[in-house]
C-alpha cells in the first residue's frame, strides 16, 4: 500500500501571491515604527499592510 498520493499538476492550480504591505492595513497601530519608513504615497516606503489585514480579508482571497 502506498501512501504517496498523486500531486495535480500545477498548471490547473491557483496560485497566489499576496504583498501584505501593498495589500490592506489591518493595524494602524503598528505602521510606523519610529524610523521614516512608513509613507504610502512614496515609492520605496512601507505602505502599512499587515497580516491582520490579510486575516481580515480572507473572503476576497478565495478560490472561484
Amino acid at each position: 500500500m502506498s501512501l504517496q498520493v498523486a500531486s495535480p499538476e500545477w498548471q490547473d492550480q491557483i496560485i497566489y501571491l499576496v504583498l501584505a504591505d501593498r495589500f490592506f492595513d489591518g493595524d494602524p497601530g503598528n505602521n510606523d515604527q519610529g524610523v521614516g519608513e512608513y509613507a504610502p504615497g512614496v515609492d520605496g516606503h512601507y505602505s502599512g499592510g499587515d497580516l491582520k489585514g490579510v486575516t481580515q480579508n480572507l473572503d476576497y482571497i478565495q478560490t472561484p
